[in-house]
């Protein structure tokens, strides 16, 4: 499953506003999020990026940080002890281990070139990637202004209303 060349296991969101570029989740890694970056500045005809928020925790959402350098990035204060936390307890090299392993046999197991052995070779790869990511000198993707309940961003043309409603997909 792929959108604009890329991935869909990325969501990754871009506004343009009268003060810049706020782009909402950043995507799994640095030269895949490049990638989008480009077709943002693209479609836009502009690259001043000024915001990157991050809606959670998740490696889909922050690994990619760093494609946006220029840009403060913004996220819940959560994020921060999450990411944290599970990079010092080795979370994400265990889970993606794992997942790699479990992926595997199941595209051994699939019926080959099957929509279902397709999609299981995509996240292969992509777990792949991820693991290729935080290897070596990986920088923890935490936001540079972070907030507890609400926060408000004004862009000149609109307002960003940002808000916490508690524990969901991720705390």
């Amino acid at each position: 499953m792929v959108s604009n060349g890329i991935s869909d296991m990325d969501r990754v969101t871009a506004i343009a506003t009268k003060k810049g570029i706020v782009v909402i989740d950043a995507g799994t890694n640095g030269p895949r999020t490049a990638k989008y970056r480009a077709i943002i500045e693209k479609e836009f005809k502009r690259n001043d990026f000024i915001y990157l928020i991050n809606t959670h925790s998740h490696q889909d959402h922050t690994f990619g940080n760093r494609a946006f350098g220029e840009a403060v990035v913004i996220g819940h204060d959560m994020i921060k002890v999450e990411l944290t936390e599970n990079f010092k307890n080795g979370y994400y090299t265990r889970i993606f281990t794992d997942a790699l392993k479990n992926w595997e046999t199941r595209v051994n197991e699939a019926e080959k070139d099957s929509g279902r052995w397709k999609q299981l070779r995509i996240y292969l790869y992509e777990g792949a990637e991820v693991l290729s990511t935080i290897s070596g000198n990986f920088k923890i993707p935490c936001p540079d202004i972070s907030f507890n309940d609400s926060m408000d961003l004004d862009m000149g043309d609109l307002t960003i209303k940002m808000k916490y409603f508690g524990p969901a997909h991720t705390n």
